[in-house]
């Protein structure tokens, strides 16, 4: 069998530890978190522009991906999207709403493609 072993001089492991906190800071001040990196489980709610009730039913998707949701009888959702990817919003008879993972939660406010006639 062949014997591997590590011999690393203390200049090499300090010069690796190094980089690694350099890497930690441009993380810190440039504002790249772990919702940028890892998807994170988006909440919201989507409801009429007309009459503010909740839209059942609705499509909720990351767009570019086959990952979605439906929205429940409130109207709410929840689907894994990574921080800056675009949901797409979406629902028959409607205009398609747009928003981004940026935040843990989102409220779409999705209008009808039909007037309603007022009497």
């Amino acid at each position: 069998m062949r014997k591997t072993s590590l011999n690393f001089s203390q200049s090499e492991m300090l010069r690796k530890v190094a980089l690694v906190a350099l890497m930690l800071a441009i993380q810190a001040i440039t504002g790249i978190g772990a919702g940028v990196l890892f998807a994170q489980n988006v909440t919201g709610q989507v409801v009429s522009a007309s009459d503010q009730e909740p839209l059942i039913g609705a499509s909720v998707k990351v767009e570019g991906t086959s990952i979605g949701s439906l929205t429940d009888i409130d109207g709410n959702f929840t689907v894994s999207a990574r921080g800056g990817q675009t949901l797409v919003v979406s629902s028959i008879g409607c205009v398609a709403g747009l928003g981004f993972a940026d935040k843990m939660e989102l409220s779409f406010t999705i209008h009808s493609l039909f007037a309603v006639p007022q009497f």
